[in-house]
């Protein structure tokens, strides 16, 4: 699939090269929107992006029988192999160190490099490269080290003021999700995402050999590697035409299993599918509009639930 990204596209992807090779480093999916929307059963196969590498930790909290995660950026994927190295073999107190939880830098010791030393065996080739080219990102934790991450707090004001604009409340203390990303810090222990929570970590921990890491396109795992009962496209569409997301959502019936559940979403502008849905899908438009109501980043623009049809 061929891409032709707008002007401010390009713009804020040379911003973000400047910046970090990572543009994200916490991924901006609110992890409840998605398992509302999939409802995964436990053995479930799932596909999903890659992106910082949340979301494909988060779902393993639903037991699924394996968890596809593709993107087309190595760095992303180098990430989310670290974030899965760490989940596997690290106890949530050195997890949580590791990563920088607690907020960027704060390594008095240095401890976060020794413990990077013990993770780089359980990574890739090409993951031990990228990392070993970066020990300053891990020394200051990887959580705060993505382009975004670090841009982001500089237009807290204007975000604040927005939600006061659509009746939401000025503070973000309750919200896992601006909080990091708009005050550089992680929300209370009881907001954490699934694969840091105290109560669903073990569960994600022990699962984390289900994830398969794939550099990519998502349509070409759809048709190379169908049978998926659960399809996460977080915002994939804010880079495609209304053409190229037909194509796409033709894929995902190709690709799925009957009775499949797919999410996509768009944030940059209302999602229009040049061509009506394919007849395999039906979609949910109450569920929708719940969702990108209670979603908790609180700027989709569209949300769409499609769910495959059973064929006899």
């Amino acid at each position: 699939m061929t891409v032709t990204p707008t002007l401010s596209r390009r713009v804020f992807t040379r911003m973000n090269m400047m910046l970090s090779p990572i543009a994200f480093s916490i991924t901006l999916d609110d992890h409840r929107t998605v398992s509302q929307a999939l409802r995964p059963l436990p053995g479930d196969r799932i596909l999903c992006l890659a992106s910082a590498g949340d979301t494909p930790l988060n779902l393993l909290m639903h037991d699924p029988s394996e968890v596809v995660a593709v993107d087309l950026a190595r760095p992303q994927l180098h990430l989310t192999a670290l974030k899965v190295a760490a989940v596997a073999a690290l106890e949530r107190a050195d997890l949580e160190h590791f990563l920088g939880v607690r907020g960027p830098g704060r390594d008095p010791a240095g401890t976060r490099l020794a413990i990077y030393e013990v993770l780089r065996g359980d990574l890739t080739a090409a993951a031990r490269e990228f990392w070993d080219g970066h020990p300053g990102m891990i020394r200051r934790g990887v959580l705060w080290q993505g382009a975004v991450q670090r841009m982001a707090p500089f237009g807290s004001p204007l975000v604040r003021l927005g939600r006061v604009l659509h009746g939401r409340p000025w503070s973000v203390a309750a919200n896992p999700y601006l909080l990091p990303l708009l005050c550089r810090r992680m929300p209370r222990t009881d907001l954490l995402p699934p694969y840091l929570a105290p109560r669903t970590n073990p569960a994600v921990r022990s699962r984390t050999g289900l994830i398969r890491l794939v550099h990519g396109e998502v349509r070409d795992v759809l048709r190379d590697d169908p049978g998926f009962d659960c399809v996460a496209l977080s915002n994939v569409a804010d880079w495609l035409s209304p053409e190229q997301v037909d194509d796409l959502l033709t894929d995902v019936a190709v690709g799925t299993r009957g009775n499949a559940r797919v999410l996509i979403w768009s944030r940059r502008r209302r999602m229009r599918p040049a061509r009506p849905l394919p007849s395999a899908f039906t979609a949910h438009p109450a569920l929708q509009r719940q969702l990108r109501r209670r979603d908790r980043i609180g700027y989709l623009r569209t949300v769409l639930v499609l769910r495959r049809r059973e064929y006899p």
